[in-house]
């Protein structure tokens, strides 16, 4: 196996799914992720992110596992949108996320909206360092737009 693609959040990944990616990775196999989102509980159970998901590869294999980034907060990603959508304005980065959609803006010197719709919650929020908190906060899009907020 030369390319493991490992995407999204995922449910019901079970043992026998993660020892045959296990088992099919060699040193030379490179893997491939959006992010690295560990994934989140919801009330039907856990949906487990790229980072969850590689641990349990990682503990099961020999050797170290050669993981590259493609999406957010990668360079790769940042890059991706200046080259498909160059922009001489501000740039605002909206979504759920700390590690991926804030990080993203804060790596990039954009501006960040983190909506608090259920990936990240308000207890996360208030322990995170202050360089690494979004600009703006809110609960949802709805809210914003319902305000008549502009972006």
């Amino acid at each position: 196996l030369r390319h493991l693609i490992v995407a999204g959040i995922v449910k019901g990944v079970n043992p026998d799914m993660i020892a045959v990616a296990a088992r099919s990775i060699d040193d030379e196999t490179r893997i491939f992720v959006p992010n690295l989102d560990p994934g989140h509980v919801t009330a039907r159970g856990v949906l487990e992110g790229p980072s969850a998901i590689i641990a349990r590869i990682e503990a099961l294999c020999d050797h170290a596992l050669h993981i590259v980034i493609a999406g957010k907060p990668s360079a790769t990603f940042a890059q991706s949108i200046d080259r498909s959508a160059p922009c001489d304005g501000a740039t605002l980065v909206i979504g759920d996320t700390i590690a991926a959609d804030v990080a993203l803006a804060r790596g990039q010197g954009w501006d960040s909206l983190l909506l608090l719709t259920g990936a990240t919650s308000e207890r996360q929020l208030a322990a995170i360092e202050s360089d690494a908190s979004p600009t703006m906060v809110a609960p949802g899009l709805r809210e914003i737009l319902a305000e008549g907020r502009p972006l």
